[in-house]
């Protein structure tokens, strides 16, 4: 029987390898970072024997994975610490097979602490952490860490709110009618507001992206949202007198960001998104920037746009993500719908009610005659003679 790899210190190297299918490994010089290396490498070859499975605990297992989403986005790679850092530090000692579901469902609804970049720890943030938990555990059934998933049939008790609405004609208004907020920030809002870019396309976007004849931006897979699932480009797509000025941008600056602030900064999402959040709050509005993304996105959509092309156009591969997350039809157009569609209705509704009420008063006049045989007899010629 083959013996299971073990790690062990190189001194020459002062570093720790495994021999792993034949071959050294250099695991790292930290023992703590190579000891979850070790476990990373060992769970991705299905070489961890049960010993080596119970002795997975909690903290090991969420280092595992957040060093298998190195490569990720920064952004999404702090959402992984974020949401996971509190789990690992809450059960850091107990063994992954030993969780159950209710607790990991109580200690995600008594978690007191902050969410996502620090901001409040509500409902949606508590779906995100145990949505974190569950793929941890789906990652650990995956690799082999665990042979059974307890959380395989256990459903998440919070929702993420979605965003019900788009981004008002009133509210961009108003925002760009704001003397206080500088030119360049405005052109923020605008280009979201006609393009349906993310904040993030938005910073990254440079004069690299863009295309030499056609007025789009091409972002890799790795620079935009879902390219690391879908493995697609993200086209974004402009108007002409939009693209007249991002070319101009891409000239003055043929490297880096072209989008920057009145300090010649580029712009970041997290520095789009905190900009937005004082001149909301100064301004006394509820919506937050991304529904401009989605204020365009329906525009689309109630343009006659087929909704597979408005799908292409926003960057989503499914158009049924279009319609379950951004399409939001306005209520006063949607009962201006129900009314076209019954124009003539209440006429003709009123005609057949009128048909059929003189069919059951015929149908009734029939059932109510009396038979031949009960009609009274005509009186006799002796009755009527006179003297009887």
């Amino acid at each position: 029987m083959a013996k299971t790899p073990k790690p062990w210190f190189w001194k020459a190297r002062k570093a720790w390898y495994v021999q792993l299918n034949g071959k050294q490994v250099r695991l790292g010089e930290d023992q703590k970072k190579a000891t979850q290396e070790f476990y990373r490498l060992m769970a991705a070859d299905g070489k961890l024997d049960d010993r080596q499975n119970a002795r997975m605990t909690v903290a090991d297992a969420c280092e595992a994975l957040l060093s298998q989403v190195a490569h990720y986005r920064s952004s999404t790679k702090r959402l992984y610490t974020d949401m996971l850092g509190p789990f690992a530090a809450e059960f850091r000692g107990r063994r992954l097979d030993s969780i159950r579901p209710d607790e990991a469902i109580r200690f995600v609804a008594n978690y007191q602490g902050t969410g996502y970049k620090g901001k409040k720890f509500g409902d949606s943030s508590r779906a995100l952490m145990f949505r974190h938990i569950k793929s941890l555990f789906k990652w650990a059934r995956d690799m082999g860490v665990i042979q059974i998933n307890p959380f395989v049939r256990t459903p998440n008790p919070w929702k993420i709110q979605a965003r019900e609405r788009p981004m008002s004609q009133e509210e961009y208004e108003k925002v760009m009618a704001d003397r206080r907020l500088s030119d360049r920030f405005k052109e923020i809002v605008e280009i979201i507001w006609r393009t349906g870019m993310r904040p993030g396309e938005i910073a990254k976007l440079s004069a690299r992206h863009l295309d030499s004849r056609l007025p789009i931006a091409r972002f890799q897979p790795t620079e935009h949202k879902t390219g690391t699932k879908t493995g697609l480009q993200r086209e974004v797509y402009f108007p002409p007198d939009l693209w007249e000025r991002i070319k101009k941008y891409a000239e003055l600056r043929p490297t880096g960001p072209l989008l920057r602030n009145r300090r010649g900064n580029p712009w970041s999402q997290d520095l789009i998104s905190d900009t937005f959040g004082r001149i909301k709050r100064r301004l006394g509005l509820e919506c937050v920037l991304y529904q401009a993304r989605h204020s365009f996105l329906t525009k689309l959509v109630e343009g006659g746009v087929p909704v597979a092309r408005a799908a292409k156009i926003g960057g989503h591969t499914h158009p049924e993500t279009l319609m379950k997350h951004y399409y939001h039809p306005e209520t006063l157009k949607m009962l201006e719908d129900v009314e076209k569609v019954n124009d003539g209705e209440a006429d003709r509704m009123a005609s057949i009610r009128r048909k059929v009420d003189e069919e059951r008063k015929k149908a009734r006049s029939v059932f109510t005659r009396k038979p031949k045989d009960q009609q009274p007899e005509p009186p006799s010629s002796a009755d009527t003679s006179p003297g009887a």
